[in-house]
């Protein structure tokens, strides 16, 4: 995958997402839409990014998630974000999951509230846990706009609650 987007030989880095760094999307006037090889580009780094986020490395779902925000409105700011995905994954490649003995099923979810500076909405995320590999996680943006930290938390915990209704020990943090 990375001999594919020319990143072979890139620089490791240690977190896919520069927390300093605040992107938004290109506004309509601006002349950088409808470059059709940049967004191509960006589109194919992009979905290179998302079957080992959503089959593989739960580490990678909310950078991919958060850059699939920009796919019509991206620029050059949106393309550098994107290769330091990348990076990150040269310089974790050779994390995985593995499966040990124990049959617990263990779930976390979070949410940060109001952290989309766009449209104020929460971003979740969610893991689940068979003993201690995970194997269902998710991340997204909440479909409402949550009036407090509590209503996030809730919002983020919900899926918890209703995709392991049967399921016994359940831990949603």
């Amino acid at each position: 995958m990375l001999e594919s987007v020319g990143m072979s030989n890139c620089n490791p880095i240690a977190t896919p997402i520069d927390p300093n760094v605040k992107l938004m999307p290109l506004t309509d006037g601006d002349p950088r839409i409808g470059n059709a090889k940049f967004q191509h580009d960006y589109l194919s780094g992009l979905g290179k990014l998302m079957y080992p986020a959503v089959t593989t490395r739960p580490d990678l779902a909310h950078a991919v998630q958060h850059l699939s925000q920009f796919s019509i409105r991206s620029g050059p700011e949106h393309m550098s974000a994107l290769k330091r995905v990348f990076r990150y994954l040269h310089g974790t490649i050779s994390l995985g999951i593995t499966f040990r003995g124990t049959e617990d099923l263990h779930m976390y979810s979070d949410s940060n509230w109001a952290s989309d500076t766009i449209d104020c909405r929460s971003i979740t995320g969610y893991i689940s846990y068979f003993g201690s590999a995970p194997i269902s996680w998710s991340s997204w943006k909440q479909p409402t706009v949550a009036l407090s930290t509590m209503e996030a938390e809730y919002m983020a915990c919900f899926p918890c609650m209703f995709q392991t209704h049967r399921y016994s020990p359940l831990l949603c943090l």
